[in-house]
């Protein structure tokens, strides 16, 4: 879909330059596509889901980006610091930002966040956010 490729390059550049957020993470672990192995806590996102829409006869594309937040059980407390620094970083995305190429990003609204301990060892932190992208045409 038109737009999500450049807000991805976007958001990595955005969450990779916070040094609050990396310094939780205790390195630029904030990923794609997680390889197996990958270090604990890291931060994964991912496309759920976009469409085509209009507004005010502009045409538009709505993407919603998981981020999932994973870290060891034993360390919970990153896991919400980590979401907490996130839904910052969410919160103080520009109205309008440039993503390159033609694009720009409109609006980006959390959806939903939640944390569960999946088992003894891993507690997961997921956030959905859904952002409006227009131009590139």
């Amino acid at each position: 879909m038109r737009g999500l490729l450049q807000f991805k390059s976007y958001l990595y550049a955005r969450l990779s330059s916070d040094a609050d957020l990396i310094t939780l993470l205790g390195g630029t672990h904030i990923y794609d596509v997680v390889q197996e192995g990958a270090a604990l806590p890291y931060i994964a996102y991912e496309q759920i889901s976009s469409q085509s829409t209009h507004q005010l006869d502009e045409q538009m594309s709505e993407h919603v980006i998981g981020l999932v937040v994973v870290a060891r059980a034993d360390s919970s407390l990153t896991t919400h610091n980590i979401m907490a620094q996130l839904e910052q970083l969410i919160d103080e995305l520009p109205a309008k930002a440039d993503l390159t190429l033609g694009y720009a990003m409109l609006s980006a609204e959390l959806l939903t966040t939640s944390i569960e301990q999946t088992n003894f060892e891993i507690v997961k932190g997921a956030m959905q956010l859904k952002i409006l992208v227009t131009g590139g045409g």
